[in-house]
């Protein structure tokens, strides 16, 4: 199965650059987010200390993410492959760092609809209540 970064030593998350012609999904999308999140912290005169920076959920869930949904098109991700990506961070990681991941993921979803990437409706990890698929 996947291998997982550890997401109890988080390093700074770093913007990346691709070719124009060459820029996944995924990716690109996660990176316009994070942009906009920054501009709008910026334009309300927010300004993150380093504790607030490594303590937020969205560099630390695209860390279990992005080696498998960076390259690919949002709408083609089943909810199989969801389901087993968070089994995996609960098995590896915890129970709640695979909720933190699935509610980041809905929120990305959300704003990456709004850029056009996917569609609003059809997030898949709707499926499961709560993120908590794991649980019997």
């Amino acid at each position: 199965m996947t291998q997982f970064i550890n997401p109890r030593s988080p390093a700074p998350w770093q913007f990346r650059s691709f070719a124009k012609d060459h820029l996944p999904h995924g990716f690109d999308g996660f990176e316009r987010v994070m942009r906009l999140r920054q501009a709008e912290r910026r334009d309300k005169g927010i300004v993150w200390t380093g504790e607030q920076t490594s303590r937020d959920d969205w560099p630390r869930a695209w860390k279990h993410l992005e080696p498998l949904f960076a390259d690919c098109d949002p709408n083609t991700i089943n909810p199989e492959i969801m389901r087993q990506v968070l089994a995996d961070i609960a098995q590896r990681v915890s129970d709640s760092e695979a909720h933190c991941t699935i509610k980041v993921w809905r929120a990305l979803w959300i704003k990456m609809a709004a850029l056009g990437y996917c569609h609003i409706n059809q997030d898949r990890s709707f499926l499961f209540m709560g993120g908590r698929l794991f649980a019997s």
